[in-house]
């Protein structure tokens, strides 16, 4: 957990200017050293009863760039609504900067990133939240013992070496875009699927995209940062738990949906060609609703 000493920064500049502000729950930001190990004989033994016991460890092996794949959760807000909106659509293919910040020497400015999952999410007494995982192709890193000044929701000083004062004379708290939105003040929205006859308990949209690093040998002594990335199709999954509360409701519109919007304060996204997978009607305990469960593959997507 963050909690009121930590920050995170989406699609900042390198001098951390520029950033959106995410109001994290958690984040985690491994850098995995990757090894290339040789197949060759050198290490092994036969052992035979007379030889000596003792274990060859390992083969020779060299290190290689480093992986960074990293993961962050957060309420959305209205400015992330929009910035995640955008990187999903328009900014898939494009690297952003995505600065983690523990106190005021200590974090990590994670470089050319892109995304691989983003999961967006609303259930009953919650904010709407976002999942994502990005790998990063570059990394930053500051490590030190001093606080950010912020525990009334307010930076008033520097943060170190990651000078920030974007928000100097903000408080997070009373600061309209900043505010988390409540899962009611999202909508989804399809006269097929829900209109009037049927009411929307919870939902959850997946977006993946596979990302392929690609190295070359450029004739350096040190190992290199990827030549290129390949960037795959999107994939969209979607789940929604429906309250059928009419008679009238026809399962046969489940099977197809044509078209679904959804309403995250003012920011729509639009889903076309929606193909059930399953759904279920389980019972729970006498104080449960009985709730009709859709999983979806979505085969369009568009934005306002």
């Amino acid at each position: 957990m963050l909690g009121y000493e930590g920050l995170v920064l989406f699609d900042c500049e390198d001098d951390l200017t520029g950033g959106v502000p995410l109001l994290c729950t958690a984040y985690n930001s491994p850098e995995q050293r990757v090894k290339i190990e040789s197949e060759s004989l050198i290490g092994g033994r036969t052992l035979l009863l007379d030889d000596d016991a003792t274990p060859y460890i390992s083969r020779p092996y060299v290190y290689d760039w480093s992986d960074n794949t990293c993961s962050m959760s957060f309420d959305i807000t209205e400015d992330s609504a929009i910035a995640i909106k955008n990187w999903i659509i328009n900014s898939r293919t494009v690297p952003i900067n995505i600065a983690m910040i523990n106190n005021s020497l200590t974090g990590s400015l994670l470089k050319n990133c892109f995304w691989t999952s983003i999961s967006l999410n609303a259930n009953e007494n919650s904010f709407v939240t976002c999942e994502a995982s990005f790998i990063a192709l570059e990394r930053e890193d500051e490590i030190g013992n001093d606080y950010i000044t912020n525990r009334l929701g307010i930076i008033t000083t520097g943060v170190g070496n990651f000078d920030i004062d974007f928000m100097s004379d903000t408080a997070l708290n009373k600061n309209n875009n900043l505010n988390p939105i409540p899962y009611w003040k999202s909508i989804l929205e399809s006269d097929d699927l829900i209109g009037t006859n049927a009411e929307v308990m919870n939902w959850r949209i997946t977006f993946g995209q596979i990302i392929e690093k690609y190295f070359s040998c450029l004739s350096s002594k040190t190992p290199q940062s990827p030549a290129t990335v390949g960037i795959g199709q999107m994939t969209i999954d979607m789940d929604i738990e429906l309250y059928i509360k009419s008679l009238s409701y026809n399962l046969n519109n489940i099977y197809t949906v044509d078209n679904l919007t959804l309403n995250i304060n003012d920011t729509q996204l639009f889903f076309s060609d929606l193909n059930l997978n399953q759904r279920s009607m389980d019972g729970g305990s006498p104080s449960d609703i009985t709730s009709l469960k859709l999983a979806y593959n979505v085969y369009g997507l568009s934005s306002n």
